[in-house]
């Protein structure tokens, strides 16, 4: 994977895997703040390539349900799961929040 480490004189000001998507939510901020946009010339970039293991979670997860564990879900059945060391519990209702 790619990642810019992002500069302004001796400042690290991001770090992204996306440079020109951040350096255009840097300019609307700066816009909106009434100031000029910057251009890439504005920022010494380096680039470089890096593996991250598991810093992110995917942004959808399939739980496949059969008939009957939908049916016990509604019934007031609560599930629980582990995925990549995440834990999800699943509860029809109001059950209260733990941490």
């Amino acid at each position: 994977m790619k990642i810019y480490l992002i500069r302004y004189e001796y400042d690290i000001v991001a770090i992204t895997d996306d440079f020109e998507s951040w350096l255009k939510e840097n300019n609307d901020r700066r816009v909106a703040d009434g100031d000029e946009p910057e251009s890439e010339a504005t920022f010494n970039i380096e680039e470089f390539d890096a593996d991250f293991f598991k810093l992110t979670m995917p942004k959808k997860i399939k739980i496949p349900f059969s008939e009957e564990d939908l049916h016990e879900l509604n019934a007031g059945e609560t599930f629980d799961w582990n995925f990549d060391g995440v834990a999800v519990h699943l509860y029809k209702g109001d059950e209260d929040e733990e941490s």
